[in-house]
C-alpha cells in the first residue's frame, strides 16, 4: 500500500542522510586542487556532501567541477 512505500522511501533517505558518502576521497581532492592534507580537505568533503544531500551534485564530474573554485 503507499503508507508502506512512503515509510520505505523515508527510511531509505533517511539512511543515506545519515551517512552520507561524498563522491571525491580527500586523496582525489588532493590531487585536483593540488593541496597537502589539511583541515581545509576536511571542509571541502562536509561542503561536497552538503551539495550532493541538496541535489547540487550528483555525479563524480559535478563535484569535480564544483571543488574548483577551491582552487588557489
Amino acid at each position: 500500500n503507499h503508507l508502506d512505500n512512503l515509510s520505505a522511501y523515508y527510511n531509505k533517505v533517511k539512511s543515506i542522510a545519515q551517512n552520507p558518502k561524498c563522491l571525491l576521497d580527500g586523496r582525489e581532492i588532493m590531487q585536483e586542487l593540488n593541496i597537502n592534507p589539511s583541515k581545509k580537505v576536511g571542509a571541502i568533503i562536509e561542503e561536497l556532501i552538503e551539495q550532493q544531500l541538496m541535489g547540487t551534485i550528483k555525479t563524480k564530474q559535478d563535484a569535480l567541477n564544483y571543488i574548483k573554485k577551491f582552487k588557489n
